[in-house]
């Protein structure tokens, strides 16, 4: 009986630590907002084909607050479509297809969608199987190349 009066204590001592380190994990949650960090930057987008390297893609990238896309190793154009962007991609030699998307505040991540793509034959593909797309978030002075 006497050791569950010492484990009884014990965890009464314990409890304002305890209830300390649950708070501040909430803080640093809060601080990252709902779903990340947030503020200028903007969002490195790269589409992995399950054919390999593309040449050329047309993509939809909806949601948030979208601005200046930007790609390296080709050109790229693009228009705004309601809520999001079309997006024409065309690389110099064929590859893995990764842009840039400037936006005001990165918390809000855009969803992106496959439409068409083009292999090294410049033919058309379809988008199925669904291509892999990896979006990442990159706040205003973490730099990063498309």
């Amino acid at each position: 009986m006497a050791m569950r009066e010492g484990g009884r204590r014990l965890a009464r001592r314990a409890r304002p630590a305890l209830l300390g380190l649950g708070m501040a994990a909430l803080a640093g949650c809060d601080l990252l907002g709902p779903s990340g960090p947030d503020g200028p930057g903007h969002f490195r987008v790269e589409v992995a084909s399950p054919f390999g390297p593309e040449s050329a893609a047309v993509l939809e990238v909806r949601g948030g607050d979208l601005g200046e896309v930007l790609v390296e190793g080709g050109a790229v154009w693009s228009r705004q479509t309601g809520d999001g962007l079309r997006v024409v991609v065309v690389l110099n030699e064929p590859g893995p297809i990764r842009l840039r998307v400037s936006t005001p505040n990165v918390a809000r991540l855009p969803k992106v969608t496959v439409l068409e793509v083009a292999g090294p034959d410049n033919a058309l593909r379809p988008p199925s199987p669904p291509h892999e797309v990896r979006v990442e978030r990159v706040p205003t002075g973490k730099g990063g190349a498309p």
